[in-house]
């Protein structure tokens, strides 16, 4: 049966020419209520438009397709990951989800080696971008039945019937001895530039705009192999990414330095640190003093316990008040036109956090007692209170560089560009606020019907019926995020 199945792999092998122009694919997001208490996954509609950013910029997601005829799941962008993996119909923790049926695809070929991040079946299978003409190939990904990220803050669930379906592992190139690739790193050896491009919108344009609270709107463009000049200020900086070890593979370059209101971090100086970009990560992660040493400079920071028992991860969170962003009114009763002034160098260049983005959450005196342990001296401070969007993680992660995940926080205020071999980060600033929707140029597709199936010598591009929701009789459904993802869940699942 396994040479069968593997006889009809044959004809899927991608047979297109190489990627000679870049293709432009417009990302969406969908916003969450103001007045839900976490930031979870919300709902999506039934027509597919890109790539998608689920509740409040959480998380960004692609329509990626497997098996034969196709089954199109919604995939998490996850640049720390070089594994891919999917929810398989059998998954008991799905239920709400939608799951990949192996048993409908033709073209599945098992593989006796175990998903690291659940139980479940390991095999090759057609794989794709959309429906993006050439952009499929055989892949090798975990279709898990059960998910085991025990860091998980204990009770953490996130919210029934939604349409994500796992993580799309978007890392560097696999060090040697690696038996999985990132599905991008595969697609790029037939195009002609071996970089992607991505910029990310951010789904509220002010803390008090909520005029698109629970739709989906423009989010952004992911681009294969090329960049988007449209939306450059500047030229990319590329920088090649560093040697780390092979416990972790993350697009790490040099961090230069952080600037907090015009004055320089000096705790950056004392060693040399990395940066990554994080796309599943809501905060900027750091060490304690890195991150102590910046807050120092915003007006009433606090560090105070979430109380998230884990015994991996410290469960600290940084905590101002709102007015030192011009949120609010201070003791006095006036709202001051105050700026965080964050800047993240890299390659000499400054990058500012626009204040938006340095807010995770806005959280009232009440909630800062009952979810936060702050004292009722230390809540009275101030009326409105903010979930600050640089984070410490403490201790940090045996293996992996020390320095900082570049997490939503950064992404959405910069342009970055991932090139392979030899692997590079390249950064760009944008021609316009990051919160500003996207003005996609001609040719651009906007909706899934837009795009012709991409059938290579003779590949079936027929959507598959039995892609749908999982049945399972529980709610609870822990996604394998990425990183230091599990980490930020304390900020983001207050």
């Amino acid at each position: 049966m396994h040479a069968a199945a593997a006889a009809l792999l044959v004809p899927y092998l991608l047979a297109s020419s190489a990627l000679a122009e870049p293709v432009h694919l417009p990302l969406r997001h969908k916003l969450r209520y103001d007045d839900e208490h976490d930031y979870g996954l919300g709902k999506r509609d039934s027509q597919r438009t890109g790539i998608a950013a689920w509740g409040a910029d959480a998380v960004y997601s692609v329509p990626i397709t497997f098996g034969t005829p196709y089954q199109m799941l919604d995939l998490v962008l996850d640049s720390t990951l070089i594994n891919t993996y999917v929810f398989e119909n059998t998954c008991l923790t799905c239920a709400g989800y939608m799951t990949f049926e192996v048993n409908k695809s033709t073209t599945w070929v098992p593989s006796d080696v175990n998903p690291i991040a659940g139980s479940g079946d390991v095999g090759t299978d057609v794989v794709g971008v959309w429906l993006l003409p050439g952009q499929n190939t055989n892949y090798t990904f975990g279709a898990v039945n059960t998910t085991v990220y025990a860091d998980l803050p204990k009770g953490f669930v996130l919210p029934p019937n939604l349409t994500v379906s796992g993580n799309l592992g978007m890392g560097p190139t696999p060090a040697n001895g690696s038996h999985h690739n990132p599905l991008l790193y595969n697609l790029a050896q037939n195009w002609t530039d071996k970089v992607y491009g991505v910029k990310l919108d951010r789904t509220r344009y002010s803390f008090n705009d909520n005029i698109f609270a629970n739709t989906e709107i423009p989010g952004g463009i992911l681009t294969l192999g090329g960049v988007d000049n449209s939306v450059l200020a500047s030229n990319i900086s590329f920088l090649p990414v560093v040697n780390i070890s092979h416990s972790y593979q993350v697009w790490a370059v040099p961090l230069d330095g952080i600037n907090i209101a015009g004055v320089p971090v000096r705790a950056v100086q004392t060693q040399p640190l990395v940066a990554f970009p994080d796309m599943v990560g809501q905060a900027i992660i750091g060490t304690h003093a890195v991150v102590g040493e910046l807050y120092s400079h915003v007006p009433g920071a606090l560090l105070l316990k979430s109380g998230w028992n884990s015994t991996v991860w410290s469960a600290n969170a940084w905590v101002f008040p709102a007015s030192s962003i011009g949120i609010g009114t201070d003791t006095n009763g006036t709202t001051p036109k105050a700026s965080i002034g964050l800047e993240i160098i890299l390659g000499g260049k400054a990058y500012p956090v626009a204040d938006v983005d340095f807010a995770i959450k806005l959280i009232t005196p009440s909630e800062l007692i009952s979810r936060w342990g702050a004292t009722q001296a230390q809540a009275a401070a101030a009326p409105l209170w903010v979930i600050g969007g640089v984070q410490e993680l403490e201790p940090w992660p045996r293996g992996l560089p020390i320095g900082f995940g570049l997490g939503l926080s950064f992404l959405r205020n910069v342009y970055t560009a991932y090139r392979f071999s030899p692997d590079s980060v390249g950064f760009g600033h944008l021609t316009y606020d990051a919160g500003a929707p996207v003005v996609m140029g001609p040719g651009t597709p906007r909706n899934i019907s837009d795009v012709q199936p991409s059938s290579p010598s003779g590949a079936q591009a027929t959507p598959s019926s039995t892609a749908k929701a999982s049945k399972g009789a529980t709610k609870r459904a822990n996604v394998i995020f990425g990183l230091v993802a599990a980490a930020v869940a304390v900020w983001i699942a207050v």
